[in-house]
Formats: structure tokens, sequence, C-alpha cells
């Protein structure tokens, strides 16, 4: 019973890192889309800087809703 609880604590911090990595993802992806579009006024950039920017909040929540159901 012991290992099957590990089991699942290993799990469930895997997801939060998998799901943190998302979030940083989603992040870059916006940073370097407005640097880039800035830049370069080029529309692929913008996309990439649109696309960062509604994923940052889905994948923060997302994060988020992970941490509030850490298993004790």
């Amino acid at each position: 019973r012991q290992a099957a609880h590990e089991a699942e604590r290993v799990a469930h911090t895997i997801e939060v890192q998998r799901q943190a990595n998302l979030l940083q993802l989603a992040l870059l992806d916006a940073e370097t889309g407005q640097r880039g579009y800035l830049l370069t006024r080029n529309a692929a950039n913008r996309v990439r800087y649109q696309l960062g920017r509604t994923e940052t909040p889905l994948a923060y929540k997302r994060l988020r809703q992970l941490v509030d159901e850490t298993p004790a």
C-alpha cells in the first residue's frame, strides 16, 4: 500500500513538472514572438506571440490546479 501511495506521488510530481514546462514554453513563445515581430514585422512571429498569450493563462491555471491537488 505504501509503495502504491509513493508511486502516485511520484506520478503527480512528474505531471506538475510537465505542466510547469508547458507554462515555460508558452511564456517563451509569447516573449520570442513579440520580440521577433517588433524587430521584423514578420506575421509568423506575431502568430507565435498570440499563441503564447493564449496558452499561458491556460497552462498556469492547470499548473495551479495540480499544485493545489498535491497529495499529502
